[in-house]
């Protein structure tokens, strides 16, 4: 089976319709979300539906909760606020609902999908060093636990190990 895995879309409906082109052409089975479906983008309410129609385990990102009044925006800079303040007032009851009522952290078989880090999920961190991984590793019983928040590909391994992942053109 194929799982595909989509991360920080922030609202660009013409990015995500492209990332799901390309997994559909590469026969995926089926779609987690990662979170930060909101943020920056003109299209939040856009991407808010189809993630929901077409992902079938989803977590919250910061950019989703702050839209929502479930993180404080004095966490994000000065674009960042300016994003939040105006994706709160475009979406509709039914996706601020959505959004309300998404998990942080959320467990499959053998892999976990969370924003930020699996030890406090709702406090943001990144995992951007080995260090800062093999701390996590402690935190989530499955083989492998998907982050996103970074905006960075990288795999490490429970050694410590950090692999830089090639992003497919």
């Amino acid at each position: 089976m194929k799982i595909g895995l989509l991360s920080d879309i922030h609202g660009n409906w013409e990015a995500l319709e492209i990332a799901l082109s390309i997994l559909e052409s590469e026969g995926v089975d089926k779609l987690h979300c990662i979170g930060d479906i909101v943020g920056y983008g003109a299209d939040p309410a856009v991407c808010i539906d189809q993630i929901e129609r077409k992902c079938e385990k989803i977590v919250a990102g910061n950019h989703d909760w702050a839209s929502i009044g479930k993180t404080d925006i004095m966490y994000f800079n000065m674009f960042g606020r300016k994003a939040i303040l105006w994706t709160s007032r475009i979406l509709a009851p039914h996706q601020k609902s959505f959004l309300a009522e998404l998990p942080l952290y959320n467990a499959c078989d053998n892999f976990c999908i969370v924003h930020s880090t699996p030890i406090e999920p709702s406090q943001w961190h990144y995992v951007l060093t080995s260090a800062q991984a093999m701390h996590q590793f402690e935190h989530f019983s499955q083989k492998i636990c998907f982050i996103g928040h970074s905006h960075t590909p990288m795999l490490f391994s429970e050694n410590g190990n950090l692999s830089r992942v090639a992003i497919l053109q």
